[in-house]
């Protein structure tokens, strides 16, 4: 729905700038029936869920209630920071500095229509789920910023197909910034994005060897802790029949399965370096699973 938002502010902006001619079709019964029709179906549904329910995002009851309180300005200058780093990560950066290079050496040059466009675009699509994210103390995925980061890394490509002979030599480095970004694994204590990177494969092959491990020494599921995505039902991962569940982590749990990448808590990282002990680790490219015991 927020992207629906920012397309239409894409198209009126880009008909403003870009289109002068026809800027009376904004005011158009056509135009505006488009996307009230678009929106109607959300309002009439949102509307109907806070009469059935009482609520509209976020159940009074939900741990995740406190998030979307308006942030502090602290927590707004943190949110700029890692919206900054949504952008660079996983190699992206390296696009950018060449987007930027070219607009500060090339100026007018690169100026066309299309490249306007494609950074009017990446800008007004996610314009208000950068502002929501922004306000609130809700953590920004970087899913929610896709169609930006298709925007910019196709300027780059309008850009070095248009004004450079070696095309071939920058597009082969910066498709591998984009491919070794995959590769780009922080400390434990550092929230990282892995369902928007490769980094994550060797862990369902690591995870499947920590289950054996634990069969193999009567380390019951059941009596073993772990952390989101991981605290489900067995076989709704593996698809082998196994109903066992592991528990929610409370801190005084006899085992933990634990990942590096699960984002959890820097108190909870820290309590299991204090209170556990790691009997068993699984590693592969950066990525591993501990098996933890608690001491005592």
């Amino acid at each position: 729905m927020m992207l629906a938002g920012g397309l239409f502010i894409f198209e009126v902006l880009n008909t403003f700038f870009f289109n002068r001619k026809e800027i009376q079709r904004l005011w158009h019964f056509r135009f505006i029936r488009s996307y009230i029709f678009g929106a109607l179906g959300a309002i009439v549904f949102l509307a109907w869920h806070y009469y059935t329910t009482g609520w509209i995002h976020t159940r009074p009851d939900s741990p995740y209630q406190k998030i979307w309180f308006v942030a502090s300005f602290r927590t707004i200058l943190r949110n700029l920071l890692v919206l900054i780093h949504r952008y660079a990560d996983f190699g992206r950066v390296f696009v950018y500095i060449f987007i930027v290079w070219n607009l500060l050496f090339l100026g007018k040059r690169i100026g066309t229509k299309a490249v306007k466009q494609l950074l009017l675009a990446a800008i007004t699509t996610v314009s208000i789920i950068v502002f929501t994210s922004i306000f609130s103390n809700n953590p920004m995925g970087h899913r929610y910023f896709l169609v930006s980061y298709m925007m910019l890394i196709l300027t780059a490509f309008i850009i070095l197909k248009s004004f450079y002979k070696f095309q071939k030599w920058i597009y082969f480095a910066l498709s591998i910034a984009l491919i070794t970004g995959n590769l780009w694994i922080y400390p434990p204590e550092i929230a990282q994005g892995w369902d928007a990177s490769l980094a994550h494969l060797p862990y369902h092959k690591l995870r499947q060897e920590a289950l054996q491990y634990m069969k193999h020494h009567n380390i019951d599921v059941r009596q073993t802790a772990s952390f989101f995505p991981n605290i489900t039902r067995v076989d709704f991962v593996d698809l082998g029949n196994d109903t066992r569940w592991f528990e929610n982590y409370n801190g005084h749990n006899d085992y933990i399965f634990y990942s590096n990448v699960y984002n959890i808590p820097d108190s909870i990282f820290e309590t299991l370096h204090k209170d556990y002990t790691a009997i068993k680790t699984f590693k592969s490219f950066g990525v591993y699973v501990i098996i933890y015991k608690k001491k005592n």
